[in-house]
């Protein structure tokens, strides 16, 4: 990953913030358009083998416009499919610098199956629609060379939607898993010394219960989405006909139903599987208001199915969109919580560059009330618990030994088990003096 750590620039507290905000924004695009083309690509590739067993053209018809409405066209592929997970590579790659856990690597390997996925999906909208035409294109009277021709091309396009559509979905769904191990590990700081081994994504229960979340939402996604297709948007779709229509609300409203009924167990799952340092309230806040949306989602389908009625299309799929994007600002909260110790370290470590700069640039050297402002005070307070612990409970020790407390300072330890461990600050001992110096004396106000 070199290449990857020649890229990566020193980061303040606030640009940490800014690139986790960032990678929120980035998946409410990347993980509902990933998931859609998973469950599209799914159903048609399933509609499609049912059409050639059966010689039903209808499941043929279903199987081309359900990857017609997913695959809308190729600026969505390039702009939600592609350019999302290269942005969170080159994003996690800033967040996660130094960290020894294999975030980066699993996305990286994502990035190698996801991209050539994305593409096959739309080989396979498009060689299904020239299928679809040869299909319908019959010669008469024609040359015999011609009706060769004709014949072997409509073969070679039938041959490639197939193969496209298979394979397209094998790599989505392994991108995915890998995407999937990347996202998640980053809130389990006890699995980052095991994730050096790539044997373990296969084996952590943690990874595999998220992903497992993620494929039971692509299909909830996708029904909800099929439905809000055909019987919402602008009016929904007219000359469906009786027994086509039919077909659709049917298999949609399946999908959606068994999908949505998988997500409270996995998100429940993966809560319950989190570390300690992973858990925040905002964390659970959100959970909670995401599994409201899809226990709403649950009284819509219920109501279409028993009323026989469809006027909650609609709001099956833009609930279940709410519901996923919630629970990402879930997941987001949980790696921000469990990625916090590291990232002060990086912050701390940009402060530290900043004002070596200064200072061989014949800067003033900073005071110690200077360097507890810049250092200290995002992390410690006097009277209050923050990231570490408040003063008035660990300076009594240092008093009349001042050079306790330079020499923690230099080489701070583990001591409480409640607070993360204090990174090195990197001081000059000049510094680390009148640093000590000045939180003995404020202490002394307290």
């Amino acid at each position: 990953m070199e290449f990857l750590d020649s890229l990566v620039l020193p980061q303040s507290k606030e640009h940490i913030q800014l690139l986790h905000f960032m990678s929120m924004i980035v998946m409410f695009l990347f993980i509902p358009f990933l998931g859609l083309l998973i469950g599209g690509t799914t159903l048609s590739v399933f509609f499609r083998k049912k059409g050639t067993n059966t010689k039903e053209q209808i499941y043929f018809r279903f199987a081309r416009e359900i990857i017609e409405l997913i695959a809308v066209n190729k600026k969505a592929g390039l702009f939600l499919g592609i350019v999302p997970i290269l942005t969170l590579l080159l994003i996690y790659s800033q967040l996660l610098h130094n960290l020894k856990m294999a975030s980066t690597a699993y996305l990286l390997i994502a990035l190698f199956f996801i991209v050539p996925g994305v593409i096959l999906v739309y080989t396979y909208r498009y060689s299904f629609q020239f299928s679809s035409l040869f299909s319908k294109l019959t010669l008469k009277n024609s040359e015999d060379e011609i009706k060769e021709e004709f014949e072997s091309v409509s073969e070679n396009s039938e041959a490639v939607s197939k193969k496209s559509g298979l394979w397209s979905l094998i790599l989505l769904i392994t991108g995915s898993y890998f995407f999937t191990g990347a996202i998640t590990l980053a809130a389990f700081p006890n699995e980052w010394a095991a994730s050096k081994s790539i044997l373990h994504i296969f084996i952590s229960s943690s990874i595999f219960i998220k992903w497992l979340y993620f494929i039971g939402s692509s299909f909830a996604l996708t029904g909800g989405y099929i439905l809000f297709a055909y019987f919402y948007w602008e009016g929904g779709k007219e000359n469906l006909g009786e027994d086509y229509a039919a077909l659709i609300k049917e298999s949609a409203l399946k999908v959606t139903i068994w999908g949505s009924l998988s997500i409270p167990v996995f998100v429940m799952l993966h809560v319950i599987a989190l570390p300690v340092s992973s858990l925040s309230t905002t964390g659970f806040i959100f959970t909670f208001i995401g599994l409201l949306f899809v226990f709403a989602v649950y009284h819509f389908v219920y109501d279409m199915i028993k009323r026989v009625h469809l006027k909650f299309a609609g709001w099956t799929f833009m609930t279940l969109l709410f519901a996923v994007v919630v629970l990402i600002i879930s997941d987001q909260m949980a790696i921000n919580s469990g990625t916090k110790e590291h990232s002060l370290l990086l912050a701390t470590n940009y402060d530290a560059l900043i004002q070596a700069e200064a200072t061989a640039d014949g800067a003033e050297v900073l005071s110690g009330a200077d360097i507890f402002n810049l250092r200290c005070a995002a992390c410690h307070k006097f009277d209050q618990k923050m990231v570490g612990p408040p003063y008035n409970e660990t300076l009594p020790k240092y008093e009349g030994d001042i050079k306790g407390l330079i020499k923690y300072i230099n080489n701070p330890v583990k001591v409480n088990p409640e607070y993360p461990s204090m990174p090195a600050q990197g001081l000059k001992p000049k510094e680390a003096r009148a640093v000590s110096e000045y939180i003995l004396e404020e202490y002394k106000k307290y």
